[in-house]
């Protein structure tokens, strides 16, 4: 063969092999776009399917009201009338309010001289009462060892089944439920949930009770299905708008779906709920469960659980998770 016909051979070689890695390069690319569009579409479908982080309410269930929009709600109530019975309580600021009685509403049945504190927990005792442990959990707290939890003289918990975002409004179950539920059983915890709600109609509060009774199907609970309304304080919270009667109407609606299910309801509030918020004795067959940070709860009215702080610790929650605690008051 002469030189430049093996030169030429060699040249058409090349171009070839250069030609095909071009083609494989250009499939390359197509394949790497390929995977990137599946994995964007994937990703959106797991943000549909997840709460938007700023759509989630802050740890816990312990309410935190700006002061400015707390002010806000206070003003807009009609005058008191001077006629009517009135009571005084203190927040967590320490700020004294003054807020009408509902005479209609069960009077608390518990005396103040009963409550007493024991190594950093509060504790109720007298002749008709006794009270137990507990604590209320959600996948804030992280991972936890129930079996830890029960020798730190925990009897019961409060586990949160679910939540409504308070801006786009989606319902979404706690990622830990199950974890949670199933370990403070299998410790022989007792247990029952809450769900933080934002609705903003009877007909939202049925929709949440009725995801509440769905995910409920696999469990057994000996506590009662909580309804836990809040103020968000964000200036695009979803209930930023409801009046008091509305609250009252959706907690109403919630607890009538949870009992004709079958289950005990109750519904969460604390001291400026109780005076602004709910009529309580809308409630009076209701089980209440109080929220009050100060060294006993205020409330006149009737309430079967009291979360006294949300700064607890509990052995089996990390050390860095601060927990609420409550107690529960049992009749003797």
């Amino acid at each position: 063969m002469k030189p430049d016909e093996l030169l030429r051979r060699i040249v058409r070689k090349i171009r070839r092999i250069l030609r095909r890695r071009k083609y494989l390069a250009v499939l390359a690319g197509i394949c790497v776009l390929f995977i990137l569009v599946i994995a964007l579409v994937i990703a959106g479908a797991v943000r549909k399917r997840r709460q938007p982080e700023e759509d989630v309410m802050v740890p816990g269930i312990t309410e935190r009201i700006p002061e400015s929009t707390l002010q806000e709600i206070i003003a807009s109530e009609a005058p008191i009338d001077p006629g009517r019975e009135t009571y005084t309580y203190l927040d967590q600021a320490g700020n004294l309010f003054t807020a009408a009685l509902d005479t209609e509403a069960i009077a608390c049945a518990y005396d103040q001289s009963g409550f007493y504190r024991d190594g950093g927990l509060f504790y109720y005792e007298d002749a008709n009462y006794t009270c137990e442990q507990g604590i209320d959990v959600s996948s804030y707290c992280g991972e936890i060892d129930w079996t830890k939890v029960r020798n730190d003289g925990i009897k019961f918990a409060f586990i949160r089944i679910g939540y409504r975002g308070y801006t786009e409004g989606g319902i979404f179950i706690d990622s830990m439920f199950d974890s949670y539920i199933r370990g403070a059983a299998s410790n022989g915890i007792e247990t029952g949930v809450y769900f933080f709600s934002q609705a903003t109609s009877e007909g939202e509060a049925i929709e949440e009770a009725d995801f509440v009774i769905d995910q409920l199907k696999r469990y057994h609970i000996t506590l009662p299905v909580v309804f836990d309304e809040e103020n968000v304080g964000e200036p695009d919270a979803r209930t930023n708008t409801i009046t008091d009667t509305q609250f009252t109407k959706n907690a109403k609606a919630f607890c009538e779906r949870i009992k004709d299910a079958g289950y005990q309801p109750a519904v969460y509030c604390n001291e400026f709920w109780q005076a602004y918020r709910l009529d309580m004795s809308e409630f009076n067959d209701t089980l209440i469960w109080l929220a009050d940070f100060r060294d006993y709860p205020q409330s006149p009215y009737h309430y079967e659980y009291w979360q006294y702080t949300y700064k607890g610790k509990v052995d089996g929650i990390p050390e860095d998770v601060t927990v609420d605690r409550n107690i529960r008051f049992i009749k003797k």
